[in-house]
């Protein structure tokens, strides 16, 4: 399979799918409530797609050392005159009544919960007031450990969202992200449903290619926490085009799983 593989089923009627002339990076990032992550796809002429998506390993300030993962915990800290990201916040949070620390003052945690309703932390210093602000913060370390680890730059950043978020709540995801100096172009924010599916597409090309050539309904479960939301899709051709149509069935308030797409513009 070429490296649009049976992702060509379902892009736009009229869309002309074109690669890169040049190596590219892009990154797929999950905010989540508990935990963060971010993802990435290289591409190159020569060696086209060198590898599967897969999560990079971020480096995080503790007391007790540097700790790296995948998972950076959607904490922060302000403690000593420093500002602590992930797992050092995490490690602080477990010992906020020794240190002194107060939820939404200098310690931050589950601020996904109020992103888009424009909930303020009052007690908290300037730059860090809010959900976006603060889920800047985590965006900030995720970015930056994505461009250190390596030379090529990314061209594109996809975010991804609970299929139930609001409009406000996606404006202030894309806040938090130009906080982080991440770009956010359109269509950046891909519902975590569609996500999952186009993973699923992308990942088991060989076998989907042939039966996606027909009309079927697929349904895909996101499974979180406290709740499920399950999305129908409708994949229909169009001579030698298809559409995506999508629905949401069910919807519950959900925690993310981290997918990414390849997105590959026109003009490089």
């Amino acid at each position: 399979m070429n490296d649009i593989g049976a992702l060509v089923l379902i892009r736009q009627v009229a869309t002309v799918i074109t690669l890169p002339q040049k190596p590219i990076r892009v990154l797929g990032i999950d905010l989540g409530t508990t935990n963060s992550t971010v993802a990435e796809l290289r591409w190159t002429p020569e060696e086209g797609l060198q590898q599967e998506a897969h999560c990079l390993e971020v480096a995080q300030q503790t007391y007790e050392g540097l700790y790296t993962h995948v998972l950076v915990p959607s904490v922060v800290a302000i403690h000593d005159g420093k500002v602590i990201v992930g797992e050092g916040a995490k490690r602080l949070r477990a010992r906020a009544p020794e240190l002194g620390l107060r939820q939404n003052r200098d310690l931050f945690y589950a601020c996904k919960n109020d992103i888009g309703i424009q909930k303020t932390y009052h007690r908290a210093p300037e730059g860090f007031q809010s959900a976006a602000e603060i889920g800047g913060k985590v965006l900030e370390v995720l970015a930056h450990a994505a461009r250190a680890s390596d030379p090529i730059p990314v061209q594109r950043v996809v975010v991804t969202v609970p299929a139930s978020f609001q409009g406000t709540q996606r404006v202030d995801t894309v806040k938090a992200a130009g906080l982080a100096n991440l770009q956010l172009t359109g269509g950046a924010l891909l519902d975590e449903p569609i996500a999952a599916f186009l993973d699923y597409v992308q990942t088991h090309g060989e076998t989907l290619l042939q039966p996606l050539r027909q009309r079927k309904n697929l349904l895909v479960f996101d499974f979180g926490v406290p709740g499920v939301i399950s999305r129908k899709f409708s994949v229909r051709e169009i001579a030698t085009k298809s559409l995506l149509v999508a629905r949401n069935d069910y919807i519950w308030k959900n925690n993310a799983f981290c997918y990414m797409l390849l997105h590959t513009p026109r003009e490089m």
